[in-house]
């Protein structure tokens, strides 16, 4: 049994998706046919998690449940192989005894399939018919057919003739022999249901989605199979217009399969709280920049949230994140981080953007965009406050109206800075305080900024998202 199975399902739901899962589980419970579902998402909208907590959700509540990951079975090349061996595996993990009986009836199938040739099943192109012929005009009838023609293009003629015919007889015993697999699966439910969950198929060589696809429609069109894909559309359609060229204007490559198309999207107050899960679940930074909360996780989130909001970000994205931000703390813990600058910088490094590359009107109006007044105190940003200052008013405890009016700006957009515990430190060799403006331009500037990018760019160098 895996972890995710040893869980309540939805126990560290971020993006509200229990009651989504459960209204999909009264939607797929109430199907006693064939159907194909596609709930759809883009990348990094958590279609995997959904995955894994809705099918222990429907396994509670009594459903046969298999779960595939198209992208680890690829390379096995034959859908029809990963459906059986999938099938198979549910079978041996839930009930040994009916094992022996399933691995017969899987041999039944894997016989139809090799004589009628697996893309014969699911496509009815000439060279599969034509190659296969051999093995699957055995019967005595097709072979008077085909040596009663004297031709030889007629035989070529009959011979297409005879290969549908025993492709088609190797349909209905498929059919036949699947429906005592389903059946052995489903042998002490009510419900004659198979809830298959296909996940990566987005992610799948194009001509092993396109297969899969077909296997789902073709071979597996009987009552008592539901199969849901995890599946970003827009992906799943680049890999149909690569395999067959663009499709006509408003047509779509799923349609020709789907039954039913869901959508998977959290809203945007859901995404907000995963933010700030993900934002809390982060370990504490050991050496605090201040003790103000305006330092820590609380102004984090409010800084995270704003951009996580006005970006777009997917939850790959915000893992992403958390991933670089965690390695930064637990890398840096005798250095003191101001945990809101620090995921600042990092969502910024995630949109690939950097502080040190923008100009001083850039970094203003993005801090301004964000809400971290704080993260214009760039070095150059300091310097060029200073150097508007004339030469003769720079004394480190200079203080006149001009400068009042600078450290007014200052307070104004930053006035967390100001503090006894960030400023009160810088002494003059006499041990007299400078001044708050002073302190901020010119002590702290140079080295504020810059050592939490250092920090993330360290983290970077080790991280292997990039």
């Amino acid at each position: 049994m895996s972890e995710q199975e040893t869980l309540a399902p939805w126990h560290d739901d971020r993006l509200g998706y229990r009651e989504l899962g459960e209204t999909f589980t009264n939607l797929v419970t109430s199907i006693t046919d064939t159907r194909v579902i596609s709930i759809e998402a883009g990348f990094g909208h958590g279609k995997t998690y959904f995955r894994k907590n809705w099918a222990q959700h429907l396994r509670d509540a009594g459903e046969v449940v298999i779960e595939i990951d198209a992208m680890l079975s690829d390379h096995s090349g034959e859908p029809v192989v990963t459906f059986l061996g999938a099938m198979l595996e549910q079978i041996e993990r839930t009930e040994k005894d009916g094992l022996k009986k399933a691995k017969k009836v899987v041999g039944k199938i894997g016989g139809t399939v090799l004589r009628a040739g697996g893309k014969a099943l699911l496509r009815e192109g000439m060279d599969e018919l034509l190659s296969g012929l051999e093995d699957i005009a055995d019967d005595d009838s097709i072979n008077k057919i085909i040596n009663g023609v004297g031709d030889d293009l007629g035989k070529v003629a009959v011979g297409m003739v005879c290969a549908q015919m025993a492709t088609e007889r190797a349909r209905r015993d498929l059919r036949t022999q699947l429906e005592s697999l389903r059946d052995l699966l489903t042998e002490e439910k009510e419900a004659k249901r198979v809830i298959v969950i296909v996940d990566e198929l987005d992610r799948c060589h194009p001509e092993y989605a396109i297969a899969l696809l077909e296997a789902m429609k073709v071979v597996f069109n009987l009552d008592g199979f539901v199969f849901c894909l995890m599946v970003n559309a827009h992906a799943l359609e680049r890999l149909a217009d690569h395999r067959f060229g663009k499709h006509e204007q408003g047509e779509r490559y799923l349609d020709k399969f789907v039954d039913m198309r869901l959508r998977l999207r959290p809203n945007e107050d859901e995404r907000q709280i995963a933010v700030e899960n993900l934002i809390h679940a982060l370990p504490d930074v050991s050496v605090p920049f201040a003790s103000d909360e305006e330092f820590g996780k609380t102004r984090a989130v409010e800084v995270a949230k704003t951009i996580a909001g006005l970006e777009h970000f997917t939850m790959r994205q915000l893992e992403k994140v958390m991933q670089r931000l965690e390695l930064a703390i637990r890398m840096y813990t005798t250095q003191p981080i101001d945990l809101p600058l620090l995921a600042y910088l990092t969502f910024l490094s995630v949109l690939e953007k950097s502080v040190e590359e923008m100009d001083q009107n850039a970094v203003r109006s993005t801090a301004q965009r964000y809400g971290l007044g704080r993260a214009t105190l760039m070095p150059k940003y300091a310097e060029s406050l200073y150097s508007k200052i004339p030469d003769g008013m720079r004394s480190r405890n200079n203080r006149n109206n001009s400068i009042a009016r600078l450290e007014r700006d200052l307070r104004e957009v930053m006035p967390e800075m100001f503090s006894e515990e960030i400023l009160g430190g810088y002494k003059t060799e006499e041990g007299n305080t400078y001044y708050e403006w002073y302190a901020l331009l010119v002590l702290l500037a140079p080295s504020y900024i810059p050592s939490h990018i250092q920090m993330l760019n360290a983290a970077l160098a080790i991280s292997a998202d990039n």
